[in-house]
């Protein structure tokens, strides 16, 4: 997301104070918040869950209607929201790696 350089502080702060609340969180496994090196006012919220229904019960918690609340009142511009499977990506490269270990194989 584009924040905001009046309000950039603001919404560090804010997430600051989220930080913990949200990795208490059942399933949650990670939270972390960047900001872009060649400009600190795009930032990126990542946030990564056991499951999808830990992630859904997360959307619908009190702390992410706090974030997307500071989003809105610090002017930042929400890029998108994406939910990454890690298991689809690490199955998908494995699959490809043993295809590739197959065919160097039978050379």
């Amino acid at each position: 997301m584009r924040v905001d350089p009046d309000h950039r502080r603001e919404l560090v702060q804010t997430f600051d104070s989220l930080y913990q609340p949200i990795l208490k969180e059942p399933g949650c496994l990670g939270c972390s918040f960047f900001s872009e090196m060649t400009d600190e006012n795009t930032v990126m919220v990542v946030e990564e869950w056991e499951s999808e229904a830990h992630w859904n019960d997360h959307l619908q918690s009190k702390d992410f209607a706090v974030l997307l609340g500071a989003m809105s009142l610090f002017d930042s511009k929400a890029g998108k929201f994406q939910l990454l499977s890690e298991t689809e990506g690490a199955a998908a490269l494995r699959a490809l790696r043993e295809r590739d270990h197959k065919k160097l194989s039978t050379e």
